[in-house]
């Protein structure tokens, strides 16, 4: 019995994290591939400039809640994404301080842990887009907490680091912000890539646990 239970549990476990590799994200649009209604994505050579007086809305799902982002297409300004075709830049088109902030509305569990997990982006291609990135995360207005990259000084090319901040929601509607805090000495330039939001691994592997249980007793009810 033990035995048996114990298999159930590695197979559960095993198929949590395989079910968080490919859950669907809550969050939508995290790498920015997809023109809202009315707008266009921009084309090679044309990246945009948005803000909250200016097409704020123009990439589905995100709204440009303070200053300037520039929406870019991949292997313009130098920088390439890190998922897909587009990426944005926080310090936008005019190379601001303080830097951009976006913002998604997601709903979500009250109580239930989730993964949100997004990549920052320097290029050590040229000096103007280089150094070490900050960016602070919250949600709905809460405390922020500050990721910061830890490239170091043989870093090359343009380079992506990838950040995870877990959280539990306390109500159902949660405004996910990413605010622009240091550009580094790179002050042209703060990649922001690839943003997916799903449930804890640790909650996976518990549903995964529950249901093999239920398939279980259902081939114990029929052996009888």
């Amino acid at each position: 019995m033990r035995t048996r239970f114990g298999r159930l549990a590695i197979a559960a476990i095993v198929l949590g994290f395989a079910a968080q590799g490919f859950a669907a994200s809550l969050i939508l649009n995290g790498s920015f591939e997809t023109a809202a209604n009315g707008y266009s994505a921009p084309a090679s050579g044309s990246a945009q400039d948005l803000s909250p007086s200016s097409n704020p809305n123009a990439i589905a799902n995100w709204t440009v809640i303070a200053n300037d982002v520039a929406w870019l297409y991949t292997g313009d300004y130098g920088g390439t994404s890190e998922d897909g075709t587009y990426f944005i830049d926080l310090t936008g088109l005019n190379d601001q301080t303080p830097q951009g902030t976006i913002q998604q509305t997601v709903t979500l569990t009250p109580g239930t842990p989730y993964a949100l997990s997004f990549y920052v982006g320097s290029d050590y291609g040229n000096s103007l887009y280089g150094g070490n990135k900050e960016i602070g995360v919250s949600v709905n207005g809460g405390t922020q907490q500050t990721f910061t990259t830890t490239f170091n000084s043989n870093t090359t090319g343009n380079i992506w680091q990838q950040f995870t901040y877990d959280f539990t929601p306390t109500v159902a509607s949660n405004a996910i912000t990413f605010e622009g805090l240091n550009a580094g000495t790179g002050y042209q330039y703060l990649g922001l890539d690839n943003i997916t939001l799903v449930p804890e691994p640790t909650l996976l592997c518990f549903l995964s646990i529950a249901a093999l249980m239920v398939v279980r007793r259902r081939r114990c009810a029929r052996s009888y």
